[in-house]
């Protein structure tokens, strides 16, 4: 609502979406964290750009026509899925099942995307030396067999948290939501400190560097907004979720024989993850924050 309606002003309306736009499209990495197993390194960048802007097109469709059919009081007050209720307006019954239907595909393919990538990250980084070796484990399929089993454990878990109370479904997307934007932001960093120094790009033209120097700044400027937006409060909050990592990393250095903090830096990071961790534990139990 570019003009307003007295309700709230378009900066805090984008502020507020943000978080939301980024839930939508967490996913589109997958080609990223599957990338070892592509057959060409191409298809890698074509896929993500290609899932991209496929998914973008949709929504921008849905959002757009959805306006056309009826008004944003009635869109609000539908059921779950909203668009089955909007299609059935403007088609008929017919218009509900295609889009139920189209949920049911939806949803078992994201459960098998998600079970794909949940359990290929920790492989792959045990596979680097990161995490614990156990991570690694393989079946004679070459699946990451211990990892299947442990994110698969934890996310049953979630779900039955998410069985008993009806909040928590909001609660834990806004977490996962604000703890994506984090090795978001941080991946965009990187690429533009590799940018910035040549690390990568020796032969590449002056034209090719430009570029990849732009998309670097404009995602680093986008990760610092992501973070802001999603607000202090939420990001604090992650840091429970964070802070149990760092057993795994140490445990994962302690296997190769290695010191678990290289340089002197990550142990004050690390001391400060833990420190905002009980913080937060303290301020939930105290009833200062409720993130469900």
């Amino acid at each position: 609502n570019f003009w307003g309606n007295g309700s709230m002003p378009l900066s805090a309306q984008i502020k507020a979406t943000t978080a939301s736009t980024v839930w939508s499209f967490i996913g589109v990495e997958g080609a990223v964290v599957l990338s070892g197993r592509a057959k060409r390194s191409s298809d890698v960048g074509k896929a993500s750009l290609v899932g991209f802007l496929g998914i973008f097109a949709i929504y921008v469709m849905v959002a757009v026509l959805s306006m056309g059919v009826m008004p944003a009081e009635e869109m609000a007050a539908q059921e779950n899925p909203q668009m089955a209720g909007i299609l059935e307006s403007a088609v008929g019954p017919w218009g509900a099942i295609l889009v139920n239907i189209g949920v049911i595909l939806s949803l078992a393919g994201a459960l098998l995307g998600w079970t794909i990538i949940a359990a290929d990250c920790p492989y792959s980084a045990a596979q680097q030396g990161v995490f614990m070796k156990a991570f690694a484990r393989s079946n004679k399929n070459d699946s990451p067999s211990f990892s299947l089993y442990l994110t698969n454990g934890i996310i049953q878990l979630f779900l039955i948290v998410i069985l008993f109370n009806d909040s928590t479904y909001q609660a834990f997307y806004s977490m996962s939501t604000t703890m994506i934007m984090v090795p978001y932001f941080l991946s965009a960093l990187y690429y533009m400190k590799i940018s910035a120094t040549r690390l990568g790009f020796e032969h590449s033209s002056s034209g090719d560097l430009l570029k990849a120097r732009i998309f670097a700044f404009v995602g680093t400027v986008y990760g610092i907004w992501m973070l802001y937006s999603s607000g202090l409060n939420q990001l604090l909050i992650t840091t429970i979720l964070y802070a149990p990592g760092i057993i795994i990393y140490a445990l994962g250095k302690r296997e190769k024989n290695a010191k678990v903090f290289s340089r002197s830096y990550e142990v004050f990071i690390a001391i400060g993850l833990v420190v905002l961790a009980v913080i937060s534990i303290y301020l939930i139990i105290t009833g200062t924050l409720n993130p469900f």
